[in-house]
């Protein structure tokens, strides 16, 4: 097939299986070519690309007919175990990222997720039960201080997104716990302008603040389990970086009202922060 000449028709034609999605091997045959043949003449009409097979550029959206028309070339297809094996290299190395997994997790929330207002069965439960268990590939096991460390800064980078924060608040569901509802009714007996905004309806240098007056102040609750006084001026620093003062309150003080009544008076009246 060596001295078979080429016509405009037949270029059209490799052209127009390209656009389809076809692989090279599928278009020889299709055309009665050699793939090395194909593969000059897509190459010429610069479709040699996955990413770049259509006569869109880059980053434009492909019509729903194209899509179609790839997806029933595609349907009834199997690849090939060296490319199983490379996506699934590809795969494992794309869900280590934390932001890959953040990104896929929010892209099939709500009704993006194929399983959005279902209701499985109590059998149907069970057996997905069943099928994951023995496949937590770090169970029992520990990553090493290398890979611990790659993950504190990505996690660290992640954090300092606001609009990241304020997702992580939303799927917490994080509320007032007790002792910041007693601080809450204590501090609008002072003025209503104090609320709560923990949950990250504010959020300054990647940290959400427990309450804020909306006039430059801000009070955290601290609890002594969590929290020691080393944090206390640290955490008094980084918000004065942004314009806030800051006053700590422990949950021990909340034992004694009129003591911290009064202290949380003088914060107030700009006497004391």
């Amino acid at each position: 097939m060596q001295g078979k000449p080429v016509t405009s028709e037949e270029i059209s034609r490799i052209k127009h299986l390209r656009l389809l999605g076809l692989s090279i091997y599928v278009i020889a045959k299709q055309v009665n070519r050699a793939p090395s043949f194909v593969y000059g003449h897509i190459r010429n009409l610069g479709l040699q690309s996955c990413l770049d097979r259509s006569q869109f550029k880059r980053g434009h959206e492909v019509s729903d007919e194209v899509r179609y028309k790839i997806s029933e070339k595609n349907k009834g297809r199997k690849h090939s175990e060296e490319w199983k094996m490379m996506m699934s290299r590809k795969t494992k190395k794309q869900w280590k990222n934390p932001e890959f997994r953040f990104m896929m997790s929010e892209a099939f929330k709500g009704e993006n997720n194929p399983n959005y207002g279902k209701t499985f069965s109590e059998e149907h439960r069970r057996k997905l039960s069943e099928a994951r268990k023995g496949k937590q590939p770090m169970k029992g096991k520990h990553h090493i201080e290398s890979t611990k460390q790659q993950i504190s800064k990505i996690n660290e980078k992640l954090w300092k997104n606001s609009e990241y924060v304020r997702k992580q608040m939303r799927a917490r569901n994080v509320k007032p716990n007790k002792a910041e509802l007693r601080l809450l009714k204590l501090l609008q007996t002072i003025s209503n302008d104090w609320r709560y905004v923990g949950d990250g309806k504010l959020i300054l240098e990647g940290l959400c603040p427990d309450f804020t007056n909306g006039k430059g102040q801000l009070i955290e609750l601290f609890g002594t389990y969590w929290h020691d006084e080393s944090e206390e001026e640290e955490r008094k620093a980084l918000f004065k970086k942004v314009g806030f003062d800051t006053l700590i309150v422990w949950d021990s003080e909340l034992d004694n009202v009129p003591v911290l009544s009064e202290k949380l008076m003088g914060f107030h009246n700009g006497e004391q922060s």
